[in-house]
């Protein structure tokens, strides 16, 4: 094993003296931009001030690149300093219905302030990802039986709608195969009312405790790749805005408490119409005979539609028909997302950018309100408590070392200039091959199990790779640091090889895709922490290559949190299974013969050839009878 192959753990080990706020922010540590004043130099023109801006957020993972954040912001304040700027600009008026308590989140994004700064970069280079994303996940084909349904469905409204409709199944299908569904956290205690308190700092996203929802910011699930229902549910709703679609969470308000209400699904707003996925499932909910994907209005009109999602002598779905008359609809805005120098910059960007970095609720709100079947329009409260969970965790981890270990131990080789941080930036753009996400994942799972091991038993082994000098002297700090970094190694490795696998199936390369998914990540020990993922995956890549007798028990073994989705899955396989059976299944023996004109009995012939038997396995859950 060469040095360069634990490079990984020497930069795991200088990660350990990142600030906290470095690790948590994703923003690295670096130099302040110089101010310039107000010279402006007649060669900078803005549009290529904006180009430079935004490439430098394309280096922020790059080797060397500790000044790409720094460069990006000083280049987007000389843009907008050059701006013709609304100055009757306000913030989005349904932010004055927001809950006190989520106020500070509001304050921190400083909405009205009209430069940028680093605290901003997390979030640009979030928009970024995400535009990635949808711009390459958009272009694959769509299933083929879904295919038709849409052809049907661009007849009576337009092809644009149908197009709008395709895209959102593809990107639904990617957030749900790339991240890995988590138990929703039970929610926190209320915070102790006191008398002259200030409620906003008592409330749990603040004290650092988690909640459903809450305990990662977007680009946070995007990077460590899983998140529970709600969070996966943000990733879909916002990969939809990068290709122009809009859309809610919609919710059933609680009749016991004034204001509560338990989230359901992902609705987006094609045409008039809202669309309906659901990301605990996995499944969109399909339309009637299970062809295509719902409207609210159909389900409204026809509330039997949901017990198709019913599995027999299984979980029953969580919605009846009494729910849907207490239906509420909550928008996803980030506070960042709803200040003016956002706005400014979405009014710059190019369109072929693919970026989307503001959003006006109100007008959203609009729009959803034409819609009978949806009774209160409001703000979604989760992505303002993320935003202060992050203060929050920060100062709890600061103060709770053994929080902080384990913290790092599961995230800390994705911070600072770990090669796993810029490979999953290479990921997203779907750049995979030629010194792309591939050779970097393959660098970090160098180290066998037995090296990693080494490394907390054999001081030649340490000496070997320049570790010993860096390790502190004092026994227990020493062993802590070896375990720390013995972690990161193997939680390192255990990423890198289940995303290696993910690479392969988004290139269509399943055979490899399978080897890596079952041999290299469900039969290694110790157990990966992608278990969950890696089952799921590994079904689709058995359907895809037509195996669907394998498929169909790994969906039924499934014990995660998406267990109901993937039990409906398996039966809808079967009837797919049985219904090609019959359709190829000979003439019945009792059937009665044909007679010649001879009266001689003729010899039954032999299924029509040309019908061909439909061994492709559907990507998508859109058609439940694929």
């Amino acid at each position: 094993m060469t040095s360069r192959g634990f490079r990984f753990l020497t930069l795991a080990l200088a990660l350990t003296g990142l600030p906290l706020t470095a690790v948590l922010v994703g923003c690295k540590e670096q130099p302040a931009a110089r101010n310039t004043g107000e010279t402006k130099t007649a060669a900078m023109q803005p549009i290529s001030e904006l180009a430079i801006a935004l490439d430098a957020l394309r280096d922020l993972n790059a080797p060397n690149s500790q000044e790409a954040g720094t460069r990006s912001v000083f280049y987007l304040n000389q843009w907008i300093s050059r701006q013709d700027i609304d100055k009757n600009w306000a913030p989005d008026p349904m932010l004055k219905t927001l809950a006190s308590a989520l106020q500070p989140a509001v304050e921190m994004a400083a909405l009205e302030r009209l430069s940028f700064s680093e605290s901003d970069v997390a979030y640009l280079q979030q928009c970024q990802w995400l535009g990635d994303i949808a711009e390459r996940t958009r272009r694959e084909p769509t299933p083929e039986p879904l295919q038709s349904w849409l052809k049907e469905l661009g007849k009576s409204t337009s092809p644009q709608q149908a197009e709008q409709l395709a895209a959102a199944e593809r990107l639904f299908d990617w957030t749900i195969r790339n991240v890995q569904l988590d138990e929703l956290p039970p929610p926190p205690k209320a915070p102790t009312a006191s008398v002259g308190g200030d409620p906003a700092a008592n409330s749990p996203p603040l004290r650092g405790e988690v909640g459903p929802g809450y305990g990662r910011v977007p680009w946070q699930t995007l990077l460590y790749g899983h998140g529970d229902k709600l969070e996966r549910s943000r990733i879909f709703l916002l990969l939809a805005r990068q290709v122009g679609v809009e859309g809610a969470i919609l919710a059933i308000a609680d009749p016991q408490s004034a204001g509560s209400s338990n989230p359901w699904c992902c609705a987006l707003l094609i045409g008039d119409e809202l669309y309906l996925f659901d990301a605990e499932l996995g499944l969109p909910i399909p339309g009637a005979d299970r062809q295509g994907i719902a409207t609210l209005q159909q389900v409204i009109e026809n509330p039997e539609l949901l017990r198709q999602l019913d599995v027999p002598d299984g979980p029953k779905y969580k919605i009846e028909a009494a729910d849907l008359k207490r239906i509420v609809a909550l928008i996803d805005a980030e506070p960042l997302a709803l200040s003016h120098r956002m706005q400014v910059l979405q009014a710059g960007v190019p369109k072929s950018r693919h970026i989307v970095v503001n959003v006006v609720p109100s007008t959203l709100q609009s729009r959803l309100r034409k819609h009978g079947q949806i009774g209160q329009v409001s703000l979604w409260r989760i992505p303002f408590e993320a935003a202060l969970y992050q203060i929050g965790m920060q100062q709890r981890l600061s103060q709770d070392p053994a929080a902080y270990r384990d913290w790092y131990r599961e995230h800390g080789m994705l911070a600072g200039q770990h090669p796993l941080l810029r490979a999953r930036d290479l990921h997203f753009q779907g750049k995979f091959t030629d010194e792309g996400a591939r050779s970097l994942y393959l660098e970090v799972r160098q180290p066998s199990e037995k090296e990693i091991d080494l490394l907390g038993t054999s001081s030649r082994m340490r000496e070997r790779i320049g570790l010993n000098t860096s390790l502190p002297e004092d026994p227990a700090q020493r062993s802590e640091m070896l375990e720390n970094i013995i972690g990161v190694a193997r939680r390192g490795k255990q990423n890198a090889t289940y995303w290696l696998g993910l690479t392969f199936y988004e290139q269509g390369n399943y055979p490899v895709a399978k080897d890596w998914l079952l041999n290299r990540t469900l039969s290694v020990k110790p157990k990966s922490p992608w278990t969950v993922g890696a089952r799921y995956n590994l079904a689709r890549t058995h359907e895809k290559l037509g195996e669907f007798d394998e498929a169909r028990k790994l969906y039924e073994a499934d014990d995660s949190p998406q267990r109901h989705g993937n039990l409906l899955r398996a039966r809808w396989l079967a009837e797919r299974e049985n219904a090609n059976e019959s359709a190829t299944k000979p003439e019945s023996a009792d059937a009665k013969p044909t007679k010649d004109e001879n009266g001689d009995v003729k010899p039954a012939e032999e299924e029509n050839s040309s019908k061909e038997e439909d061994s492709k396995a559907s990507d998508s859950p859109s058609d439940p009878k694929s």
